[in-house]
């Protein structure tokens, strides 16, 4: 873990361990119809998951009560390192309850990277 900048650091203090599924190298199941359902893997790697605020175009969005009111819960921006990182765009992350399927990655600094996920299904 790099803790030389500002992001590491925050990474190191506020992250946690999440489980992550990642899709695996689908097979072509048929020539016409295309490729097979993706199968997953569980693993585990530390990140930072912060709640995204969210314009009203965004879809997925849940509400939860906090005692100063409503928050978003439907959108998550995920920190990992890169180092680290074996997830991609189409995995799903579990936080608390509720699974998140990744729509967006980004590179953030130069060791990082930040993802966008929506509340989404578990992934079979």
């Amino acid at each position: 873990m790099v803790l030389e900048n500002k992001f590491g650091k925050m990474l190191y203090k506020l992250g946690k361990n999440y489980t992550f599924k990642t899709a695996t190298a689908t097979t072509a199941s048929d020539t016409f119809y295309g490729d097979a359902p993706a199968t997953y893997t569980e693993t585990t790697i530390r990140a930072v998951i912060l709640p995204a605020r969210a314009y009203d175009i965004h879809s997925n969005v849940v509400y939860t009560s906090r005692p100063i009111g409503l928050e978003e819960i439907g959108i998550i921006s995920i920190f990992i390192e890169q180092d680290d990182c074996v997830i991609d765009v189409d995995d799903f992350v579990n936080v608390g309850d509720y699974w998140y399927k990744i729509h967006a990655k980004e590179i953030y600094d130069e060791s990082y990277y930040l993802f966008e996920a929506k509340l989404g299904d578990e992934p079979s």
